[in-house]
């Protein structure tokens, strides 16, 4: 075991990020909310740390997908949780809405699983970095600006519909149209998944054993 490479700057960093998410569940509302959004908040930082002193490794880019989907169950599975009493929530969603509501975020998990882990090992295979695609619509999405936009808006996604549930939010006015925003921008980024998932099945596909390099 290679504790250097454990424990250097950025894995170090994403390793918190797991800590603040585990003590996240055993915490009451506003104390998941302040650990879930420092923990979002750090997933850029690792990234900067790997960079900046050249410690990119596989275990860090593991490390940070892995952490990623993690988040997502985890705030996922809050909203559900605090959806039962939510008394403005059950007034804005009907039973019938907020069950096809729920199947969305569902969907939107299942796919963001499989397509990472997918998509992730075909770049471990093909030995190259996941987030330099040869396809030209991932290399859209992995352009630095639109995928730090989706990104950050899915994450205030999240954290704004956990807010809003948790604490008992009307969904008005504002409220409202940022949310239909937020929608919006999950399911660009779902889309983009579909992708993701797509290019990682045709290539997996041509995959004989697993020591062979993709062509």
């Amino acid at each position: 075991m290679k504790v250097d490479i454990i424990f250097n700057k950025p894995n170090t960093v994403g390793l918190l990020r797991i800590l603040l998410l585990i003590l996240g569940i055993f915490s009451e509302k506003y104390v998941f909310l302040a650990l879930y959004t420092v923990s979002a908040s750090l997933d850029a930082l690792d990234g900067k740390l790997a960079r900046k002193y050249n410690e990119c490794t596989v275990l860090g880019s593991c490390l940070d997908m892995i952490t990623d989907r993690s988040s997502t169950i985890l705030i996922i599975t809050k909203i559900v949780e605090n959806a039962a009493y939510s008394k403005n929530f059950r007034l804005y969603f009907t039973k019938r809405t907020w069950q096809g509501f729920s199947k969305f975020l569902s969907t939107v998990l299942i796919v963001d699983i499989l397509s990472h882990f997918m998509y992730f090992s075909f770049a471990l295979i093909n030995k190259q970095q996941h987030k330099t695609p040869k396809n030209w619509l991932l290399s859209l999405y992995y352009n630095k600006n639109i995928l730090l936009f989706l990104c950050t808006t899915v994450e205030i996604f999240y954290v704004f519909l956990y807010f809003l549930i948790a604490f008992d939010v009307r969904i008005i006015g504002l409220y409202k149209n940022l949310l239909y925003f937020l929608v919006i921008c999950c399911i660009v980024k779902s889309f983009f998944h579909i992708v993701q998932l797509y290019v990682a099945l045709d290539g997996l596909s041509y995959v004989e054993n697993p020591t062979m390099k993709i062509k």
